[in-house]
Parts: structure tokens; sequence; C-alpha cells
């Protein structure tokens, strides 16, 4: 199932406005295709979210935060530049933790492989932090 926890930045456009915003506790599955939001742990962080005919509308403190339109049955988040996917398009684990993690620093990633379970991020040649950003 999930080989890691972290936090994932993401901009989300709602109205029509980039909004940037943090993924908290994300868990890396990935044999999962698709990424999925769970809308229990979005209550349980103190958002509202309403279900329509035609998506998604997500609220904190009365603000809309996130919107998600309906697409084959599944609710999609509006999202501009591609972020969340970033992680499963290379096969460098230090390049995908880097990211992963908001363009976490190489010395950074090291005490993080030593104070946390399931964070691999050895790069191709087997060190880490062979590259610069």
């Amino acid at each position: 199932m999930g080989e890691g926890i972290g936090n994932v930045p993401v901009q989300l456009i709602v109205n029509g406005e980039e909004k940037d915003a943090i993924l908290h506790d994300v868990l890396y599955a990935p044999d999962i295709r698709d990424n999925l939001l769970s809308v229990d742990q979005l209550i349980a962080r103190g958002h509202t979210v309403l279900f329509d005919e035609t998506g998604v509308s997500i609220y904190k403190d009365g603000e809309i935060k996130a919107v998600a339109i309906k697409e084959r049955g599944l609710y999609r988040l509006v999202t501009g530049r591609v972020t969340a996917h970033t992680a499963s398009t290379t096969n460098d684990k230090f390049l995908t933790w880097h990211r992963r993690m908001g363009h976490l620093n190489t010395e950074s990633l090291r005490k993080l492989k030593e104070m946390a379970n399931g964070i691999d991020c050895k790069s191709r040649n087997g060190t880490i932090g062979d590259r610069t950003h």
C-alpha cells in the first residue's frame, strides 16, 4: 500500500485565480495510478465539502479553498501546473523525495531518511544528493 507520508505542494484554481496550497500527510502509494483525496480527512481538518451535479466545492472558515469537477463519475481537483504527478515521473529516488518534500535540500533529506521509515532517497548512482537544483 503506502510507502511514505509527506506534504505535497499543489496549485489550485478557484474562481479563475491560482492559489498555492499544501496537502498535508499525503500517503505515497506508487501502485495507485490516480491521486485521491480523502473527504473524511478534509472534514477532520475543518473543511466543509459540498457535492452537487457539476462537482465539489471545498470550504474552510466560510472561504472556498478548492473545487473539483465531475468527470466520468469521478471528481477531478482543478489545478494549475502539474505538481502531484512529478514524483511518479522519475526513477531517481533522490529527485522524487526532493520534489515530494517541497524541494528540500540534500542535508535535510539525509536527516529525514535517518528519522523516518520508508524513505529511500538514493539517486541512480547510489549516493544521496548528487544533483544540483
